[in-house]
């Protein structure tokens, strides 16, 4: 019995230590459209975001992914997002959580929505908009 509890014990642990998340795992390029027809940063029916660093790239603008908070139990991470793009400033805050390595679900003003990583990666750097 005590051998069987220190099992579960040690298998909660783990579970707690695999669920645990940094902000650099949402790093890439990702999608609502077609994964294999990824475009960055223009208006297109398969248009992309990416994130990087810490800051999220989308159609003429950039948020800055700021002082993440884990969701316990979750795997994911609580931002609060510092944008800009078209002359123009705005906050909010997002959640970001991780379903597999190739979805994103981001959550964000009363809005969910499930992303797929890129799989024709563009280069760093590539179309960046400016804030």
């Amino acid at each position: 019995m005590i051998a069987r509890a220190g099992l579960a014990m040690a298998l909660m642990s783990g579970a707690a230590i695999a669920q645990t998340v940094q902000p650099s795992d949402f790093n890439g390029d990702w999608t609502a459209g077609d994964p294999s027809a990824c475009v960055l940063f223009r208006d297109s029916e398969n248009f992309a975001m990416r994130i990087e660093n810490g800051v999220m790239q989308g159609l003429e603008s950039s948020c800055d992914m700021r002082d993440p908070v884990p969701v316990r139990g979750m795997g994911a991470l609580l931002f609060d997002m510092s944008c800009g793009g078209e002359g123009e400033t705005w906050t909010y805050r997002a959640l970001f959580m991780q379903d597999g390595p190739d979805h994103l679900i981001l959550v964000q003003d009363g809005l969910a929505q499930t992303l797929s990583r890129c799989l024709n990666t563009q280069p760093s750097g590539a179309g960046t908009p400016s804030k």
